[in-house]
């Protein structure tokens, strides 16, 4: 296959993935980011972890930058969902955790993404369902990698531009 041609595909693929995605909002009453960040507080308090996510470790995880971070967990602590609290171990970080006394709403919004899970895996079966999550893994860290390789790139020319 013309190299061209699967670039243009995989992208074409990617968008109509993104678009289904993003318009038909599988978590609804919540932001795409934060259903993301609600997701990721769920499964951390669920796995009884005992080190709690920070604002920081969130930013990490989703590569969303700390200033938006900000705004996705004021609104989520006004909605209730989550619970913040200094760490008794570094009076520096902030512990964020889900609040499942009022949680209730993102549990219910996660179980009805869980059943459309359950509902495309019946349409293409259990081994397609798990060659795309490898596939889909890989897709993400190496489109991370070359992200990060772009932005190597581009703070060092900048840097470059600035010596001269």
């Amino acid at each position: 296959m013309d190299e061209m041609l699967l670039q243009e595909q995989l992208l074409d693929a990617w968008l109509k993935l993104s678009a289904v995605i993003s318009n038909d909002r599988l978590v609804s009453g919540f932001s795409f980011n934060e259903a993301f960040v609600l997701n990721l507080l769920y499964k951390q308090h669920i796995s009884g972890a005992r080190e709690k996510l920070t604002a920081t470790a969130l930013c990490r995880q989703t590569r969303i930058l700390k200033s938006q971070m900000n705004a996705i967990l004021n609104s989520l602590e006004q909605k209730g969902m989550i619970l913040r609290k200094r760490s008794q171990t570094d009076k520096r970080q902030v512990e964020i955790d889900v609040n499942l006394e009022y949680g209730n709403a993102f549990i219910q919004c996660h179980a009805k993404s869980l059943k459309l899970v359950e509902r495309l895996l019946e349409q293409i079966g259990k081994e397609e369902g798990g060659q795309a999550v490898a596939v889909l893994n890989r897709l993400a860290d190496g489109f991370a990698a070359v992200m990060g390789e772009i932005k190597t790139g581009a703070k060092q020319e900048f840097e470059k531009t600035k010596e001269e």
